[in-house]
């Protein structure tokens, strides 16, 4: 058993460029704070190409940020969105429970009505049939 996994080694070097950055910013930053103007003068020795690459690194930070909020603010709309589309969802299939019912209810009805015109039909034919003996019998 080892205690370091074969993938570390395959992803060193990746952490080993981030951690290298990441020590060249810090160094950036405490001469930027102890000694501006060799930060700039460093910048000026490398060229009008490393000053560009700096103002875009700052203005690319500043627009980071509001991409970010954008983004979040988007997110937060979809959710909303979302959460509405579930509200209209749910209204529809209550509109939809309660038609099946109507309808189950409406059967019922018209099978009862149906049972008790039945029952109706066959009492009118016994009374005929008993106005018909009692004619008969009165003859």
């Amino acid at each position: 058993m080892t205690l370091i996994s074969k993938d570390l080694f395959s992803k060193l070097p990746h952490l080993l460029l981030g951690g290298g950055m990441g020590a060249g910013a810090i160094i950036a930053y405490e001469l930027a704070e102890r000694e501006p103007k060799a930060l700039i003068e460093t910048f000026q020795h490398w060229g009008a190409q490393s000053l560009i690459g700096l103002v875009a690194l700052v203005i690319a930070s500043q627009l980071g940020g509001r991409f970010i909020d954008l983004g979040e603010s988007m997110l937060q709309v979809g959710r909303e969105n979302s959460a509405s589309q579930q509200k209209l969802a749910d209204a529809v299939q209550e509109l939809a429970n309660k038609d099946d019912r109507e309808k189950e209810e409406q059967r019922r009805l018209l099978s009862f009505v149906g049972s008790q015109q039945e029952k109706i039909m066959l009492a009118l034919d016994e009374l005929k049939q008993q106005g018909t003996r009692s004619r008969g019998a009165s003859a």
